[in-house]
């Protein structure tokens, strides 16, 4: 998919994209959809990899100490 520069938006700045998507044309709504998909996906992966990651920490670390 080009965009109206001719380069696909991926290759754009952030700016401009965000120039272009404010155009709501068909092709403008479809890559911003890809977009956020692409960026749920990547917080899909990313949250549990924190939150194990976190356990972790807290396990070795031997959590709160109670006297």
């Amino acid at each position: 998919m080009t965009g109206r520069h001719g380069r696909a938006p991926q290759d754009r700045p952030a700016e401009e994209r965000s120039a272009w998507w404010a155009t709501l044309t068909d092709d403008a709504l479809d890559d911003e959809t890809e977009s956020n998909r692409r960026r749920e996906r990547w917080l899909l992966l990313a949250a549990p990899i924190a939150l194990a990651t976190t356990a972790v920490v807290l396990v070795l670390h031997g959590g709160p100490n109670v006297t």
